[in-house]
């Protein structure tokens, strides 16, 4: 119900991030049943299933594959505040390829599991060999789009750091501020 509704265009596009946190964080408190729901759809498509465990596999070995050399990557247990974030931006992503909101390569299909990635905020979803030929976005990033963490919604008046969550079969390439960073090392979420 909460996806088709949000991917509605007109609803997708006057959704904020603000709004996407929200339905991520709704989301967390109805997360019952997560394995009895995998257990159904294992069941009733078995080949997709098998399908969707490896592009997620694939995706996690090409986030870890593709590291600063010499550069631990850290990997990071979402808090609860970044986990809602991310099930937005995720829940975000599928509504747009649903609704047809953002655009996507001729290989973005959910039927068909393959690695994707996307930026948050972004209006593009790709499978690796397009994602590698995508052309830069037509319009820039503003100076406060680029300093805006993406799990706080803040702008910072530094840099934001690269993270690059992936959730299933999608990777999102996101900005996180040092204050967010910060608080997710004091939580304990860093699992080296």
């Amino acid at each position: 119900m909460l996806l088709a509704y949000s991917s509605l265009p007109r609803v997708w596009r006057a959704l904020t991030w603000a709004h996407w946190t929200a339905m991520g964080a709704a989301m967390m408190l109805v997360d019952t049943g997560t394995e009895e729901s995998r257990d159904r759809v294992r069941e009733r498509h078995p080949a997709w299933a098998d399908q969707a465990d490896a592009a997620a596999d694939e995706a996690l070995r090409l986030v870890t594959a593709t590291t600063i050399p010499g550069r631990d990557p850290g990997w990071f247990e979402p808090d609860d505040q970044a986990e809602a974030a991310l099930r937005g931006q995720a829940l975000r992503i599928v509504a747009g390829l649903a609704g047809g909101c953002l655009q996507a390569c001729p290989h973005a299909d959910v039927s068909r599991p393959r690695p994707l990635f996307a930026a948050a905020w972004g209006d593009r979803v790709d499978c690796l060999p397009c994602f590698r030929s995508a052309p830069p976005p037509d319009t820039p990033m503003s100076a406060a789009e680029s300093h805006r963490c993406d799990l706080c919604g803040r702008v910072s008046s530094g840099p934001v750091l690269l993270a690059t969550p992936t959730i299933g079969m999608l990777t999102i390439g996101m900005g996180v501020c040092r204050r967010c960073l910060r608080r997710l090392m004091a939580s304990g979420g860093v699992a080296r």
